[in-house]
């Protein structure tokens, strides 16, 4: 059975391509996707899906903007994740001995080779990747509940727009509210609390709450 969600996705993109290349007399695009042509890394694309798809392992060059470092490595891919229109893989690393995500735009010169393929657990797999908002967890945090109490002008927005699966809300009579999400803290979620400013103000966890005041 096609979810609701994958039907909607699906619809999404069908409208795009019939109005990228309309079969009547349409003179003006009425969709617009959230796409920047040229993005680094995306020529990887087909390859990481073949990777994926056919479970080969792929050597490839890793750059960490951090570490400003290239690493060589060998990885066994799993899935292709999309986030805030940037694309990533998924892949157990032979060098971490774990599941680790690689943005494509870090990958350079990836091939397959021929060595026997180290499957991952698919639950193991999709908790990696759904537990989490974004795509870089934060190194020795565990899942857990996040609190946050935003301001009457954003209030709404979070309502409309969950930011997680596991968003609960109560909402307190002067319209500010208090929300909960339980995840894998990410450098991604830290990021977007921090870009509210004043209107969003972490309650717990207390280490988590430092991080976002960490700026002010």
């Amino acid at each position: 059975r096609i979810s609701a969600y994958f039907s909607s996705a699906v619809q999404k993109i069908l409208t795009a391509f019939h109005d990228e290349f309309p079969v009547g007399d349409l003179p003006d695009k009425i969709v617009q996707l959230d796409t920047i042509s040229g993005a680094k890394g995306i020529e990887h694309f087909n390859f990481f899906w073949r990777a994926c798809k056919n479970k080969y392992p792929v050597s490839l060059v890793h750059y960490s903007y951090g570490k400003r470092e290239f690493k060589s490595l060998i990885v066994h891919p799993v899935r292709l994740k999309e986030f805030e229109n940037r694309w990533y893989l998924i892949a157990y690393s032979e060098h971490h001995a774990a599941l680790r995500t690689f943005g494509l735009d870090r990958i350079y010169d990836p091939f397959f080779v021929k060595r026997k393929y180290i499957a991952s657990n698919p639950d193991e797999v999709s908790h990696y990747c759904t537990a989490i908002y974004g795509v870089y967890p934060i190194e020795n945090q565990p899942e857990q509940p996040i609190t946050f109490l935003t301001s009457i002008a954003i209030t709404n927005y979070f309502e409309a727009y969950p930011i997680h699966a596991t968003q609960t809300a109560e909402k307190n009579e002067s319209g500010s509210c208090f929300f909960t999400i339980n995840v894998i803290p990410s450098i991604e979620l830290i990021m977007l609390f921090r870009s509210y400013g004043k209107h969003l103000e972490v309650i717990s966890p207390q280490w988590l709450r430092t991080q976002t005041q960490s700026l002010e």
